[in-house]
C-alpha cells in the first residue's frame, strides 16, 4: 500500500448516518408541532373563558344597577322561568318599563316602552357569546323594613 491511499480517506456522511439524523430530526419536529398545537388550543380556550367572564361580569353589574334604580320589579315572586324576562318599573318616565330578556343568542335591554319587543333593543352581549338560557327569579323579603 502506498502512503497516498492511506492519506486519501473520503470525508462526509454515510447514507446510514444521514437516515439516522433525518429520523431524529423528524421525530423532534413532530414533538415540537404537537407541543405548539397543545399550547395554541389552551391559549384559545383561555381567551374564550376570559371573554365569557368579562361579559358575565358586565351583565351582572348592569342588571344589578338597573334593579337598584328601579321603583318596582313586576316579575312574580318565587317563579323561575326559562327564557324569562325581567320587567322593571323606573322612576323616570323616559325609561319606564325596562325589559331585560334573551332572544336568539343574545341578551337585550329595552327601555321606555309599554310592551317588550316594541322598542329599540340594545344587545348587552356581543356576537362572541351565545346566550342559550336566561332565568330570572324574584325573591321577596316580606316584613322587611
Amino acid at each position: 500500500m502506498s502512503s497516498q491511499t492511506l492519506n486519501s480517506k473520503k470525508t462526509g456522511f454515510t447514507l446510514i448516518e444521514v437516515i439516522v439524523y433525518v429520523g431524529i430530526f423528524a421525530a423532534s419536529a413532530v414533538f415540537l408541532v404537537a407541543i405548539l398545537g397543545a399550547v395554541t388550543r389552551i391559549q384559545t380556550r383561555q381567551l374564550s373563558v376570559n371573554e365569557v367572564n368579562q361579559q358575565i361580569s358586565f351583565i351582572s353589574g348592569k342588571i344589578q344597577q338597573l334593579v337598584q334604580e328601579s321603583s318596582l320589579i313586576e316579575n312574580e315572586a318565587g317563579v323561575p322561568g326559562s327564557g324569562s324576562t325581567i320587567v322593571l318599573r323606573m322612576g323616570l318616565s323616559l325609561i319606564d318599563k325596562t325589559f331585560i330578556y334573551a332572544s336568539g343568542t343574545q341578551l337585550y335591554l329595552e327601555q321606555g316602552i309599554p310592551v317588550k319587543g316594541t322598542g329599540n333593543p340594545v344587545a348587552l352581549t356581543n356576537s362572541n357569546i351565545n346566550v342559550d338560557n336566561f332565568n330570572a327569579t324574584k325573591y321577596e323579603n316580606p316584613g322587611g323594613v
